[in-house]
C-alpha cells in the first residue's frame, strides 16, 4: 500500500507544472499561449527571461530527482524505477493542466540522475553537444533519451550492479516516449521548417 502511494506521490510531484507557475510569477502570462506553446524551459526562457527558464529547468530536473531518490532510499532500485516513470508522466499528461504537459526531458534527466548517475551524466553531455552541433532543442532531446538508453543497456551487458532488465525496458520506453511528445517537431524537422535554437522571443520548440 505504501509503495502505491509513493508511485501516486511521485506522479504528483511530476505534475507540477512548474514552466507554467513560474511564467506566471514571474511575468503574468500564461506560457501556453506564447511561443511554442509548450511549458518546458527553453519555451519559458525564449518568451519570459533566461533566468525564469533556468529556474523552470532546475525545478523539473529536480521533480523528477527527488521522489526517485527517495523511492530509491526507502524501497529499493525496482520501486524507484517505477516512480521515475511515474514522475516524467506526471510532467507529460499533468492533471493540473487538463491532462496537457511538457516533453519530460528535463523530468527524465533528473529521475535517471538518481536512478543511474552515470548515464545521466553521459546523457546530458550528449544532449550539450547535439545542441551545439546541429542546434535543434528537439534533436537534442531525443538524443539524451536514447542515450538514456543505450548507455543503461552497455551497463547491463557488462554486469554492473545498479542496473537491472527493469531499468533498461524503462529507459527504452522514456525513450520511445520522448520521440512521440517531440512528433510535431519530427514533422518539422523532415519538412525543414524547424527553428534551430534561439532565446529571442519565439524562436525554436522545446
Amino acid at each position: 500500500m505504501m509503495i502505491a502511494v509513493g508511485i501516486v506521490a511521485s506522479f504528483l510531484i511530476g505534475s507540477i507544472p512548474f514552466g507554467f507557475i513560474v511564467a506566471k510569477l514571474w511575468a503574468g502570462v500564461d506560457i501556453r499561449e506564447h511561443g511554442s506553446g509548450n511549458i518546458g524551459f527553453a519555451n519559458v526562457a525564449r518568451e519570459v527571461g533566461f533566468r525564469p527558464g533556468l529556474v523552470v529547468l532546475v525545478l523539473d530536473i529536480a521533480k523528477g530527482f527527488l521522489p526517485v531518490l527517495a523511492a530509491y532510499a526507502i524501497w529499493g532500485r525496482d520501486v524507484a524505477v517505477f516512480a521515475a516513470l511515474a514522475a516524467i508522466a506526471g510532467h507529460v499528461v499533468t492533471p493540473f493542466l487538463r491532462w496537457r504537459g511538457g516533453k519530460g526531458v528535463a523530468t527524465a534527466l533528473g529521475a535517471f540522475a538518481a536512478l543511474d548517475p552515470p548515464a545521466a551524466a553521459v546523457a546530458l553531455v550528449v544532449w550539450i553537444a547535439a545542441a551545439a552541433i546541429w542546434r535543434y532543442v528537439a534533436v537534442a532531446s531525443m538524443s539524451l533519451a536514447w542515450t538514456l538508453f543505450v548507455v543503461i543497456t552497455v551497463e547491463w551487458v557488462f554486469g554492473r550492479a545498479h542496473v537491472n532488465p527493469l531499468m533498461m525496458a524503462a529507459a527504452l520506453v522514456v525513450a520511445i516516449g520522448i520521440v512521440i511528445t517531440h512528433r510535431t517537431n519530427i514533422r518539422r524537422l523532415g519538412a525543414g521548417i524547424e527553428n534551430k535554437i534561439s532565446l529571442k522571443r519565439g524562436g525554436g520548440d522545446a
